[in-house]
């Protein structure tokens, strides 16, 4: 169970051609959260100082801001779960993640279409 003191982390930015959309998406969240009375540590995506940034913070939870490369591509996730660490994500951003990557451009429209019904 969590409290409102236990650190949510909100890692954006990353290496991908989405950072700064990332970086904007993050500090959104991280405003929110904030907002709401959550103690809050907003990561840069750094992927090889990653695990040390989350144990500095001493993270219980993380909430997924990094669009693109880490983000989307289960890498960050996986890495959350070795760490045994809660991972917090829209789901609207998995579902787009999901299309962006199995889907050709042609398919994409109507399939939106669907999951906004």
């Amino acid at each position: 169970m969590m409290n409102k003191n236990d650190v949510v982390a909100v890692i954006m930015g990353g290496p991908s051609a989405e950072r700064e959309i990332s970086l904007v998406t993050g500090a959104a969240i991280a405003g929110a959260l904030r907002e709401k009375g959550y103690n809050v540590a907003e990561i840069d995506l750094e992927p090889k100082k990653l695990a040390l940034q989350l144990e500095e913070c001493n993270a219980k939870v993380v909430f997924n801001a990094v669009h693109g490369m880490y983000g989307e591509d289960g890498r960050l996730q996986t890495l959350l779960e070795m760490l045994e660490i809660i991972l917090v994500q829209v789901c609207l951003q998995v579902r787009w993640a999901w299309i962006k990557r199995h889907l050709n451009a042609s398919c994409r429209p109507q399939v939106l279409l669907l999951l906004n019904r």
